[in-house]
């Protein structure tokens, strides 16, 4: 009927679906949970700041404490027990307190650990700190997360359907990407199985980034380059493996600017129009600059500064962007011989390419991840027998979720929409070979054919291609 307004019913629509997943995701939250009531409840107690105190004190119990916030025994182990142990510091008053961080002799006795150098906190602070402001004494910290972290889940729905809108222009296939996407388990069994890791609270922020750096692609207006350089920025110290992650839309947007659009449908200036608006997107300094300035900003909190992130590879990526774009802004713009036209493009590609090999290096205990990507292509993805082959960083973390996806696991996590999210990466990536498609849905797609190539080496990558495949199938 006429009086129905379709894009309010596929708004409906879309918040519906996500509220059905958060239920089904907070169901099985907490039914997991409540499978640990049977090890008992662990009291509430708080830890001195040195072992070796008195075993009275780090075993006391906290009177006139109403809630239990150390929940059932064995529910949190390992990375996830270090998660909520940091959350809980900032959630209440009683248990240690968060200075102790930057000497951490919990975590490595006897001579402590600065957690503050060593591993990524921003998660920990902000949902504690949230706890504090908004829940207080009506629920506890774990109650309380069992409902925000299916809900970060969540809200990447939206992300999905805006690109996809954007990307397709109907309503209708930016919900078929949203219903792809809430039905791939795989995007979120890490949230399932070890509840509280920190990829769940990184993603919102890497789709902010996401959001701001293609809408900016799209239109020009610098609202959302301001959009993506706060995700970027946010993301980047959120979580220690962003920094790889941003590597396939820093390394697109420096052969683009070079580029790289034009040579493949034959224009020297590549022209987006957007009703009376127009933007000259390889004549963009700005964007890239700001992009640099954003990471080497990042580069100086602790935890990336000890790793020397400001030379790592997205960060030299991004200066390459900026080379690109100077370069490409004192080009004249009138018509070149395509030959001409590619030398810029073969200038920068082999510059990235030398980047991303000599510089996976760079990144101090980070370097495992550059490396074991290397050794997984020279042993063509099978481990070799001879452990002596590999070093020993290599040889620990080629292991699940690092290794390639297991065709059992794609099957029980994707189904067939595994099949539906590769057709549609593929079909995109052979119509980005097409003339008239703009800078904005080459990248996105370039982005995509990246980050399904990234999943066949790291299958702990499955969100983010999951998420690329399903607004794909829009396009």
């Amino acid at each position: 009927p006429r009086f129905i307004n379709r894009k309010v019913v596929s708004y409906l629509l879309a918040f519906s679906m996500a509220l059905i997943l958060w239920a089904l995701l907070y169901f099985s939250i907490t039914t997991r949970y409540d499978h640990f009531s049977d090890f008992g409840d662990i009291e509430n107690f708080s830890l001195p700041s040195h072992p070796l105190q008195s075993h009275a004190d780090i075993g006391d119990n906290q009177p006139g404490i109403a809630l239990n916030q150390l929940g059932h025994t064995g529910f949190f182990w390992s990375e996830a027990a270090f998660h909520y142990r940091t959350t809980l510091m900032y959630a209440v008053d009683w248990y240690q307190d968060p200075s102790t961080l930057k000497l951490d002799r919990w975590q490595q006795y006897p001579d402590g650990v600065d957690a503050w150098s060593d591993y990524s906190l921003l998660m920990e602070p902000v949902l504690g700190s949230l706890y504090r402001w908004f829940a207080g004494d009506s629920q506890t910290l774990i109650q309380f997360l069992m409902i925000v972290l299916p809900l970060l889940h969540v809200l990447l729905l939206f992300p999905v359907f805006y690109l996809a809108k954007i990307l397709s222009g109907g309503h209708r296939f930016a919900l078929v990407s949203m219903a792809v996407f809430s039905t791939c388990s795989l995007a979120f069994s890490p949230l399932l199985s070890s509840f509280y890791v920190k990829e769940t609270f990184s993603w919102l922020l890497f789709s902010l980034f996401l959001i701001g750096h293609f809408s900016y692609l799209r239109s020009g207006q610098r609202r959302w380059l301001g959009v993506g350089a706060i995700g970027l920025f946010f993301f980047v110290i959120s979580w220690h493996l962003a920094q790889f992650l941003v590597i396939p839309v820093m390394l697109v947007g420096a052969l683009c600017q070079a580029g790289w659009g034009e040579t493949l449908v034959g224009q020297s200036v590549v022209v987006l129009g957007f009703g009376k608006r127009t933007m000259r997107v390889r004549s963009s300094i700005a964007q890239p600059l700001l992009y640099w300035l954003v990471l080497l900003l990042a580069g100086c909190f602790p935890w990336l500064w000890e790793r020397g992130f400001i030379v790592s590879t997205p960060s030299l990526l991004v200066l390459l962007w900026v080379a690109a774009a100077v370069f490409s802004e004192s080009r004249p713009s009138q018509q070149q011989s395509p030959k001409i036209s590619l030398i810029p493009l073969l200038l920068v590609s082999a510059t990235a390419v030398g980047l991303v090999v000599f510089t996976s290096g760079l990144g101090g205990d980070y370097a495992h991840v550059g490396g074991l990507l290397w050794s997984r292509l020279m042993h063509g993805f099978q481990k070799p027998m001879d452990p002596n082959e590999l070093p020993f960083a290599m040889r620990v973390f080629w292991v699940a979720p690092f290794s390639s996806p297991r065709w059992q696991a794609l099957q029980a996590g994707l189904g067939l929409n595994g099949l539906l999210l590769v057709v549609a990466t593929l079909w995109a990536f052979v119509r980005s070979f097409r003339s008239g498609l703009s800078i904005f849905e080459k990248s996105f797609i370039w982005c995509a054919v990246l980050y399904f190539s990234a999943f066949l080496l790291v299958e702990r990558l499955a969100p983010v291609f999951i998420f690329f495949g399903s607004v794909a199938v829009a396009y």
